[in-house]
């Protein structure tokens, strides 16, 4: 019978198991925690539902608690599929800009190899996997680099017709493609730029290029001539900068958050205080899309509008407001689940603003159109506009620009969503600035991939000498405190004999393992402890001075300074 959920090691964690519940809910209530089970003092196996939540889990490494720095371990290696995933995901975050949604796989086993990812599978097969990952995720991608990968076939070319149905521009230069045939296929999509440059192709027909991608504009980085055929519409190809401000202001951005932040929360637990946020000029009403049916509300036609309709539909002043808000009835708004975007106009903005929530406790997506007074430095909402859609991809960019969010979110436990957005704003977007922002605020070193992919762990071990290992022997030396990594590499320098693994790791003493083997552990000893902490800022360095120098204090202390 196969496990349900996915368990993972919390080592040196120095408190119960109901606080650590707390300390994983407080700051990543996105984790579903199954189970905690206490193996032994400080040592935890936690069970959450997925191995993405197990990623998520593995982000508390490091994490400073009750005078304790965290250890995360999984309890065993994910699936290879797992792995794969995990590193397409880290080279999304890393290689993806979102603001343009534009995706950079060129030299795509380079960047594999940056992630210290050891594929098994034909490249064919690896580049296939990846857009099949891509389009799922990020579907409104506009842009696709797959230059310098020795590409020859084009078998994955039905990956980017069916998923990226919105491509308006496509690099597959330096690459080794040799007819045009294939690019048949491609017709579906509203390419404007390509680029084949690099690979060993004939000289172009211009009827084939203009019959194929009939929006065409520029070809291998030259302005595409059509001579005496139709041009292209010219058409504004700028993306929509969601999650921003036009123009540029970090601090009215924060203003406007702050707003909405506190517009939602009213709405969702105390409608009546709303009624500060609008005044007797204010308008508003509601429309619903096609298939949403919500008792006591209806909507204005927009098709046939008329004045009947303004009258009927259309609520002013800020009793009508407050009132059909009500007819709305239980809602429930995540500020992360939102895109904004804000144009400043003199002494107005216009915001929209698109969403998912839930009403009467069904899903649903929102645009929401705000026109807000900042007369007398006091936002003022004039006229507001609520149009519901049923739950389907009417917005993808709502969930494309949320996922990069909660990542920072969830890779850096104790940051606020509200706190993630203004440092991603501020960096445009760059993952790896904000990242390192983050670090720099925090006063901690990035995550590795060591710590984030324990087959990572394993560098210089080959695959086939973990099949060899007797699971249970890994299991058991696990179960003892050890790392499973540590368990693997001390079984294979063992020939697979599990007394003399247990004895080579008992000979390196982790610092936790020597601290859990102490039955005389103390409340003084834990002063102690903490007095070594305020000199040196590591509990595992501290505990193992402490124990090395007989729980002498004052010792330990001179051994840390030398």
């Amino acid at each position: 019978m196969n496990k349900v959920g996915f368990s993972l090691f919390v080592q040196v964690f120095n408190g119960t198991s109901n606080e650590l519940k707390q300390v994983i809910n407080q700051f990543n209530p996105d984790i579903g925690i199954i189970h905690i089970e206490q193996i032994r003092k400080y040592k935890f196996k936690v069970t959450v539902q997925n191995t993405e939540q197990g990623r998520m889990l593995m982000s508390f490494n490091d994490f400073l608690w009750n005078g304790s720095k965290m250890v995360i371990t999984f309890e065993r290696e994910p699936p290879r599929e797992q792995q794969y995933k995990f590193i397409l995901e880290q080279i999304k975050y890393r290689y993806c800009n979102i603001k343009t949604r534009s995706l950079d796989l060129s030299f795509f086993i380079n960047k594999l190899k940056e992630f210290e990812y050891r594929p098994t599978q034909s490249f064919d097969i690896l580049l296939k996997d990846a857009l099949n990952y891509y389009y799922q995720d990020i579907p409104d991608l506009l842009s696709l680099n797959l230059s310098n990968n020795n590409i020859n076939i084009t078998t994955f070319f039905d990956e980017i017709v069916h998923g990226f149905k919105e491509l308006t521009v496509l690099d597959l230069s330096n690459n080794k493609i040799t007819n045009y045939v294939c690019f048949g296929c491609l017709k579906g999509i509203p390419l404007r730029n390509l680029c084949l440059l690099g690979n060993p192709l004939p000289e172009v027909d211009s009827l084939f290029l203009i019959h194929t991608f009939p929006l065409l504009e520029i070809f291998n980085n030259k302005l595409f001539e059509r001579h005496n055929f139709n041009c292209t519409i010219k058409n504004n190809m700028n993306t929509l900068q969601y999650n921003t401000i036009h123009p540029l202001n970090l601090n009215k951005f924060e203003n406007i958050y702050n707003f909405f932040d506190n517009y939602f929360k009213f709405q969702d637990n105390n409608i009546e205080s709303l009624a500060q946020l609008y005044s007797i000029y204010s308008y508003f009403d509601i429309t619903l899309g096609k298939g949403v049916q919500l008792v006591g509300i209806n909507s204005r036609n927009i098709i046939n509008m008329n004045a009947i309709d303004t009258k009927r539909f259309i609520q002013n002043g800020t009793n009508q407001i407050i009132n059909r808000l009500k007819t709305l009835g239980k809602t429930n708004h995540r500020i992360s689940d939102m895109c904004f975007d804000i144009i400043e106009q003199g002494l107005f903005y216009i915001i929209n603003i698109m969403g998912q929530c839930e009403i009467r406790q069904n899903t649903l997506q929102f645009c929401r159109t705000f026109i807000i007074s900042t007369e007398n430095h006091q936002l003022i909402i004039l006229n507001d506009h609520l149009h519901l859609y049923n739950n389907s991809n009417k917005f993808i960019v709502i969930k494309t620009f949320s996922k990069f969010l909660k990542h920072i979110v969830h890779s850096f436990p104790g940051i606020k969503e509200k706190q993630a957005l203004i440092i991603l704003e501020k960096n445009n977007w760059d993952m790896k600035l904000t990242e390192s922002e983050i670090c720099n605020l925090l006063h901690i070193q990035p995550l590795t991939m060591k710590q984030l992919n324990p087959m990572n762990n394993l560098e210089g071990i080959e695959e086939n000498d973990i099949e060899h290992l007797n699971e249970e022997n890994i299991s058991k030396l696990v179960e003892l405190g050890f790392l499973r990594e540590k368990a693997i590499r001390a079984l294979i320098l063992s020939d697979g004999n599990l007394e003399l693994a247990a004895e080579k790791l008992t000979q390196e003493q982790d610092p936790f393992m020597l601290e859990e083997s102490s039955d005389a552990w103390t409340q003084q000893d834990e002063e102690n402890i903490q007095r070594l902490i305020a000199l040196v800022p590591n509990r595992d360095v501290c505990i193992s001075a402490y124990l090395q120098n007989h729980k002498d204090c004052e010792r330990a202390a001179d051994s840390l300074f030398q």
